[in-house]
């Protein structure tokens, strides 16, 4: 019985942002053998370590000091206030890893709240976020000046 890549190690090897998810997913199903679940199981443990958790990773832990009751207030930011968890998210887009726009509302944990689109929209995000073939992406505000000044991206 020959060896088989595991769905991470093929991830690792196949893995490109201007891919869907769906077509990353069943590519793998068809490469690997393995069943749907495990594939699209094995794509959310991927993006969230070697995607999304690269930049997290690297961030020093501090310890903030908890009130004697209630919460602070940058944790009451952290849960309602819309532009502070986008502030948030958009200054750990690394350079040359394009989201689309719904990975990107799915990694703030936007849906559900109302008013998000309002703020993803605003000028003050315009520097993360260009357009191509319909689709926005959200990146590092380098890489996305770099592909407007290539023309890809609008």
């Amino acid at each position: 019985m020959q060896d088989r890549k595991t769905p991470i190690e093929w991830y690792k090897e196949n893995y490109s942002p201007d891919k869907t998810r769906d077509a990353l997913i069943l590519k793998c199903i068809s490469e690997t053998g393995r069943n749907r679940d495990i594939c699209r199981h094995a794509y959310t443990r991927f993006i969230r370590k070697h995607v999304w958790g690269a930049s997290l990773s690297t961030a020093p832990i501090t310890k903030q000091q908890k009130p004697a009751f209630g919460i602070s207030e940058e944790t009451l930011r952290a849960k309602y206030d819309i532009a502070f968890i986008v502030k948030k998210n958009v200054k750990e887009l690394q350079e040359g890893v394009y989201l689309t726009e719904p990975e990107f509302i799915k990694l703030c944990n936007l849906r559900g709240i109302p008013g998000y689109r309002a703020i993803i929209d605003d000028l003050d995000f315009s520097a993360y976020k260009g357009k191509a073939g319909g689709n926005i992406y959200w990146s590092h505000p380098k890489s996305i000046q770099k592909m407007k000044s290539e023309g890809v991206l609008t």
